[in-house]
């Protein structure tokens, strides 16, 4: 960056979400609903359809705005995208940066993983155990290093 030049703020990053370790009958699929314009506004006819990963992975990149607090659950559909399933417990919560940030999660459990994105993340055992041990309601925040 050259001297004196102003510092330009990106007011939307992509963000990775991730549903980790969830299987399902084949033919239905995971979705992503939430709080923002881009989550459908807790529209579920508006969510956005999760892609499968070998590890039964579901995997989703979406622009989200920056300095936003976003609130967001998973949902099951059949494959006709009618919602079979809400994720129980707690709203994930994700305080979305002004960099790109993966978001792990398993189903129903309220800690949330969050990396940079395009960080090497942790392994997925470690990723498990963290995810698994934290307390309801409670966020794990982890910086890749």
């Amino acid at each position: 960056r050259k001297a004196g030049a102003p510092v330009v703020r990106p007011t939307a990053v992509p963000c990775q979400l991730v549903l980790n370790s969830y299987t399902c009958v084949y033919g239905h699929f995971i979705a992503v609903v939430g709080s923002t314009e881009q989550l459908g506004e807790w529209d579920v006819t508006e969510a956005t359809p999760m892609s499968w990963h070998e590890g039964d992975r579901w995997e989703t990149e979406i622009l989200l705005p920056v300095d936003t607090a976003v609130e967001y659950k998973f949902v099951l559909c059949d494959g006709e995208g009618h919602v079979l399933e809400w994720e129980p417990g707690y709203n994930a919560e994700l305080q979305v940066a002004d960099h790109p940030l993966s978001a792990l999660r398993n189903w129903g459990v309220t800690d949330t993983v969050v990396t940079e994105l395009g960080e090497a993340p942790m392994p997925p055992a470690q990723q498990q155990s963290v995810v698994a041990a934290g307390q309801e309601n409670a966020a794990v925040f982890t910086a890749a290093q």
